[in-house]
């Protein structure tokens, strides 16, 4: 986002807090998190495998040494991927990557992928405003996506609606199959 849109966006909530706080009557709340994703590393969350770059996904054995899985290279399948995608079964699926060209397999990290969540609140309605690094993501998924965030949320916190985003970093994990 460039320096003068994050201006204009930071003026225009300075200028909604004036305006609530002015008014005795309803308040204007925001509140804001930023979650590390990036599917690579050791991680509490994961109980999946994780190649021996650091990626998360299925192990293979790279027999030419080129650091990505060939056709024909053996790999371990993951029960848990197939259970969410039956034509996974017996696939190698590991983290490709989209921008800047195709078929590119994840083979480390670059840098630290964020999802950012934005809460506003004004009288009776709270929102949230997600942004992930990501090049895409599906509507409706069965472990990921839109529907999946909305199921997700704990029904205390209120929020009535979810705006959702990608925030394309150029290159990055792609969501689709």
């Amino acid at each position: 986002m460039s320096k003068k849109a994050c201006c204009a966006g930071l003026l225009c909530s300075l200028w909604l807090v004036a305006w609530a706080v002015a008014s005795d009557r309803v308040q204007f709340r925001v509140g804001a998190a930023a979650v590390e994703i990036t599917p690579f590393g050791q991680n509490a969350d994961w109980d999946g495998g994780i190649s021996s770059s650091g990626v998360w996904g299925e192990r293979f054995t790279d027999k030419n040494g080129n650091g990505r899985w060939d056709l024909g290279e053996p790999f371990e399948d993951d029960s848990a991927n197939t259970s969410l995608d039956r034509s996974a079964d017996q696939k190698y699926d590991g983290i490709y990557l989209a921008g800047f060209g195709n078929d590119r397999l994840a083979t480390g990290k670059h840098d630290d992928l964020w999802a950012r969540a934005l809460i506003l609140e004004y009288g009776g309605t709270r929102i949230a405003i997600v942004s992930v690094d990501l090049l895409g993501y599906y509507s409706d998924a069965k472990y990921y996506g839109a529907a999946e965030v909305r199921r997700l949320l704990d029904p205390k916190l209120g929020i009535q609606e979810v705006l959702g985003t990608p925030r394309s970093p150029g290159s990055g994990p792609t969501s689709s199959a």
